[in-house]
């Protein structure tokens, strides 16, 4: 019978594993947040840009070259990783 502490212990290093194991394959990198520096729009590769058609799970790097901001229009070049 598990306890309600053990179970959240079991959670915990589920969590841990997932990260080891996407941080080892690159994953990790390739879902980094970018930043717009003309008006500070983060892109999170979790969400994408659905409403521009990119896909939750698409990685910045993946992001086709013509795409834009989707709040100031700045191009793809005018991100940078965010903190």
């Amino acid at each position: 019978m598990l306890i309600s502490g053990d179970r959240k212990q079991m959670e915990v290093n589920d969590e841990q594993e997932r990260k080891q194991a996407s941080s080892a394959c690159g994953m990790e990198d390739d879902m980094k947040k970018y930043e717009c520096g003309p008006c500070g729009y983060i892109y999170d590769p979790e969400v994408g840009d659905p409403d521009n058609g990119i896909a939750p799970g698409t990685p910045f790097e993946s992001l086709p070259d013509d795409w834009e901001c989707p709040l100031c229009s700045a191009a793809k070049d005018a991100f940078s990783p965010a903190e």
